[in-house]
């Protein structure tokens, strides 16, 4: 009967790795698994920062085709940084674009009369608030002017701030009585104009 065998050192080496050889391996596996998991948290946020890229180049174009080239302007140089090179590439462009249409479109402006004509064709687009702006530009060159007092009141008035359409007004109306009829007949007062304080401002 043959007798039992005990393996020998060697055979039993072969089968098991010394506990030095596990814990490195142990270490290797520890640090591919966080290398895994750092590149899945990088394409996770790469992912996001283009769709992030994304909704912003749509945003921008938007307002490009609105005409608000300035607005756009500023969108887009947030766009072209992202990890979407094409997306980059085509705000490159468009940021030209803007550049070139904003010193198209920004008149040259020098005395008085050339800020409140500016205001008449932002008022004239539905551009209240910024002719407003422009109105009080303008009056810095002669703070007299009834008519560009006259332009602001009935801008504050459209863009929904009636409270702040008085003042202007009443300096108005002080400088040119005659705006006085002219503010009773101006469509664009007709939803305040019988109103309080607007009427006793009117009234003969």
């Amino acid at each position: 009967m043959p007798s039992k065998r005990t393996p020998s050192n060697g055979a039993a080496s072969s089968r098991r790795k010394p506990a030095k050889a596990r814990r490195r391996l142990s270490k290797k596996a520890r640090a591919a698994a966080k290398a895994r998991a750092a590149a899945r948290r990088a394409r996770r946020r790469e992912r996001l920062a283009a769709a992030r890229q994304s909704e912003m180049f749509g945003r921008a174009a938007a307002l490009f085709r609105d005409g608000k080239y300035g607005m756009a302007r500023r969108v887009l140089q947030k766009v072209k940084t992202g990890p979407n090179l094409g997306l980059g590439h085509r705000a490159r462009v468009y940021i030209e674009i803007c550049n070139k249409k904003r010193a198209r479109k920004r008149p040259k402006l020098v005395t008085q009369e050339d800020y409140y004509n500016h205001a008449v064709r932002l008022f004239n687009d539905g551009k209240y608030p910024e002719a407003v702006r422009v109105c009080n530009r303008g009056l810095k060159f002669d703070a007299e002017a009834a008519h560009v007092h006259y332009l602001k009141a009935v801008a504050k008035v459209l863009s929904g701030k009636t409270t702040g359409a008085v003042a202007p007004l009443r300096k108005a109306i002080a400088l040119d009585p005659d705006l006085r009829v002219t503010a009773l007949h101006d469509p664009d007062m007709e939803s305040v104009i019988h109103t309080k304080p607007f009427a006793k401002l009117t009234a003969r």
